[in-house]
């Protein structure tokens, strides 16, 4: 039988030094991504070149859109929003990015519900798959379909008015935004499934599946980030 004796060893370490040679990696990190990345020469925030906490503050902020929309009137048509990604707002950007078949990017991943194993034409990153999972939709999106549900889509948008009315004879404020996110959500289900969720005609407290569902979206797209 052999015996091992265990010997108590001391590891010290030098936090200030450690702290220092982290500190170094991060600097060297940034100026890498800021000066020497082929994205280095596109214009925009300088947070947002070496670090994509400042997209994920923005999501998180509320606010992604108009800080888009603000920095391409500021730099133009090209704009550098994370350390590898860049916001193009060109007409003939998204017909020639859409048939150049690129992979998505990993973020679109979560939109997976409940899980990896529910793939839908959002969620999947290869181009080849997302063509596949399209086809299951591209019925309802057809003009003769849409056409079939123009009365439905009609009736939709008059509940919407509806509400507006109402909310005009109260004079009370409105949150115009939702209610066109509920419209949107019913004429997607008048198109696709035939008949609508029931967001715009229900009762204004029931109304939460869609704000549910975008607050859901904001944190995972900031995860994903």
């Amino acid at each position: 039988m052999i015996q091992v004796n265990s010997v108590n060893s001391e590891v010290l370490v030098s936090w200030p030094g450690f702290i220092t040679e982290l500190a170094l990696l991060a600097f060297a990190i940034a100026v890498h991504r800021r000066y020497f990345s082929n994205l280095s020469d596109i214009p925009g925030p300088f947070w947002a070149s070496v670090t994509r906490l400042w997209h994920v503050w923005i999501i998180l902020e509320g606010k992604q859109n108009v800080r888009l929309k603000a920095l391409h009137r500021k730099h133009g048509q090209f704009v550098r929003i994370a350390p590898n990604e860049v916001s193009v707002c060109h007409p003939d950007g998204s017909t020639l990015l859409l048939r150049a078949n690129l992979h998505k990017g990993d973020w679109y991943s979560v939109t997976a519900v409940p899980d990896y194993r529910f793939q839908n034409p959002m969620s999947t990153t290869s181009p080849k798959k997302k063509k596949a999972l399209s086809k299951h939709f591209a019925p309802g999106y057809a003009l003769s379909q849409v056409l079939k549900r123009e009365p439905d889509v009609d009736d939709n948008i008059e509940h919407l008015l509806r509400w507006v009315e109402k909310y005009a004879e109260d004079r009370m404020p409105m949150d115009l935004d939702r209610f066109i996110t509920y419209t949107t959500f019913d004429n997607i289900g008048s198109a696709l499934f035939s008949e609508p969720f029931g967001f715009i005609r229900a009762k204004f407290e029931t109304l939460f599946t869609c704000h549910s569902d975008a607050n859901f979206y904001t944190v995972a797209t900031s995860a994903a980030h």
